[in-house]
């Protein structure tokens, strides 16, 4: 049976239409595949060039995973980081990272602390600087009795450490009243 439009130009069966519509039909139902990128199972290695960067290398050191291959190790955070200079950049850029980078550049270091104290008081410089040790270390106060009498035993010729008086009180006065012993 032909469809007629009016003119004689042009005239379709009706099998041709019903093939038409569904060959339409199935195009518009399957699924159009996407191509996808194939990634590499292959790990970049540690480059030693990443810990020369300015913005990385107060921060980022070289470790061995447990899958004994080099990986970047982040010393503020005390976490590994991806294998790869984005992944490197994605961990600077986290809440974490960024807290403790802040409160490293706040936080004076040990030298600026003892630089003050005249070579005249040894033996208060050694407290100053056993205490700064330990707050450094997160190390708990009550070792600086073992602590010295250990050094005591190392050195017992020294006499400015025979002077060095350090228990857990006068740490945490010297720690409150802003390291000084």
């Amino acid at each position: 049976m032909a469809i007629s439009t009016g003119s004689d130009e042009s005239s379709v069966s009706e099998d041709e239409l019903d093939a038409s519509e569904a060959e339409t039909e199935q195009r518009s139902t399957t699924p159009i595949a996407k191509k996808q990128k194939k990634t590499s199972s292959q790990e970049q290695p540690f480059m030693d060039s990443w810990s020369q960067l300015p913005q990385f290398k107060k921060w980022i050191q070289r470790r061995v995973g447990n899958d004994r291959k080099a990986k970047p190790y982040c010393g503020l955070c005390e976490q590994m980081s991806t294998c790869s200079k984005t992944g490197i950049k994605r961990h600077a850029t986290s809440k974490k990272h960024q807290s403790r980078e802040k409160l490293t550049t706040t936080t004076r270091s040990l030298s600026h602390m003892v630089s003050h104290i005249s070579n005249d008081d040894v033996a208060t410089a050694m407290e100053v600087k056993i205490c700064a040790f330990t707050a450094e270390h997160n190390l708990p106060l009550s070792i600086l009795d073992s602590i010295v009498a250990f050094l005591c035993s190392l050195f017992p010729n020294d006499d400015p450490l025979k002077k060095v008086k350090l228990g857990k009180q006068k740490a945490t006065n010297g720690y409150s009243s802003g390291a000084r012993v």
